[in-house]
């Protein structure tokens, strides 16, 4: 999200007619320091965010192969491993269109099972092998360059492995054993390449990689090269929406509740944001925050406040509760505050503010809040 909050204001349409029966006459305002206090808070909010992509071990298949200083490495028993843990992608798609560009980015952890077994063979078969090699507990991150994504949804790219843990045991057949810590070793950029493709609320993604570390046994003088090559599978799924705060009760008897209807993919552009639980005949509208906060009682209403700053209101798009206490607003993908950009990845906060009467006096209420994080 880029730009300035706009400063968040009482929900109310002087243009609209009060129903009979009941007082709607303007909502108190709120207070100045409230106003002042949000206008101070009404700052830029963090940018894109990444998405975990969890590793489907099974179907992440390696293979190791190798070469020392004093020969070849054979697997002791096998020189097969998965892949377990996850990885974080940037993926880029304006409201409306598919998934077009991506990049993989640090903060996953991709982790070896089981541990890595090796030995250089004795060229007399009956003697003990020259060395056996183990590395225990290694775990990587992947990073590659930005890269777009066809239609069918293939890439290409650079990629960068980082080890992030990882011991080397060396036990040579003449002279003593030592051990070695790999983390912080990093691949050259090599190729990479795969497909990244959606069904419905999930993302895969399958990428062949070809990676070589190499490493030296300070105690023997022993260098090694692993040629680690096979595909990472992963996948993404949305996160299902989630409620949280509390809402007082109102004039209705009840406490207003925010519920979601539709997708959550941005490239639907179909979410409906719903609110029950109201007066009848109640005008308000739906706010909204990339942040989570409680304030008790905000502005001199009735009301909790469940958003943190900086905070946007839909306050173009004023609802009427009517005669059954409800109302729904498709979200305006396209209407938005300026300021307000819904990426993938992002995680919004929504809430509905609206007016009611206490003891025959204006004020307001609210509902709850309700989390939601866009996917492609």
């Amino acid at each position: 999200m880029k730009g300035r909050a706009v400063q968040l204001e009482r929900p109310v349409d002087h243009s609209l007619s009060a129903p009979h029966g009941r007082d709607h006459r303007p909502m108190t305002r709120l207070s100045t320091t409230l106003l002042s206090a949000l206008a101070a808070l009404s700052v830029p909010a963090s940018a894109q965010s990444p998405l975990e992509f969890v590793i489907d071990q099974p179907a992440s298949a390696y293979t190791w192969s190798g070469s020392t200083s004093i020969g070849a490495l054979q697997g002791n028993p096998s020189n097969q491993f998965h892949l377990t843990g996850s990885q974080f992608m940037v993926l880029d798609a304006g409201p409306g269109q598919a998934i077009a560009s991506g990049q993989f980015v640090l903060g996953g952890t991709a982790s070896v099972t089981p541990n890595l077994s090796a030995r250089v063979p004795n060229p007399v078969p009956f003697l003990p092998p020259l060395a056996t090699i183990t590395i225990t507990n290694l775990a990587f991150e992947l990073e590659t360059t930005p890269f777009s994504i066809a239609a069918n949804g293939t890439f290409q790219a650079l990629a960068t492995v980082t080890v992030l843990s990882g011991m080397v045991d060396v036990v040579p057949l003449i002279g003593a054993s030592s051990q070695s810590d790999l983390t912080g070793n990093q691949s050259a950029g090599q190729a990479f390449s795969g497909t990244i493709t959606q069904s419905g609320s999930t993302i895969t993604g399958v990428s062949a990689q070809n990676t070589q570390f190499m490493f030296a046994d300070p105690a023997s003088g022993i260098t090694a090269t692993i040629d680690i090559v096979g595909s990472l599978v992963a996948r993404s799924t949305c996160v299902a929406p989630t409620t949280y705060c509390t809402a007082t009760t109102n004039s209705s008897g009840a406490a207003a509740a925010i519920g979601l209807s539709g997708s959550t993919r941005l490239q639907d552009l179909a979410l409906d944001l719903n609110a029950t639980g109201l007066p009848q005949q109640s005008l308000g509208y739906f706010i909204f925050s990339q942040n989570q906060d409680f304030v008790a009682g905000f502005g001199g209403g009735q009301g909790n406040l469940c958003l943190g700053a900086p905070i946007f209101r839909l306050s173009n798009f004023v609802r009427n509760s009517g005669a059954t206490g409800t109302v729904t607003l498709p979200l305006p993908f396209g209407g938005l505050p300026p300021g307000a950009t819904l990426d993938i990845g992002e995680a919004w906060n929504f809430q509905y503010w609206f007016r009611d009467a206490l003891g025959g006096a204006a004020t307001s209420n609210t509902s709850n809040g309700v989390r939601v994080v866009f996917c492609p």
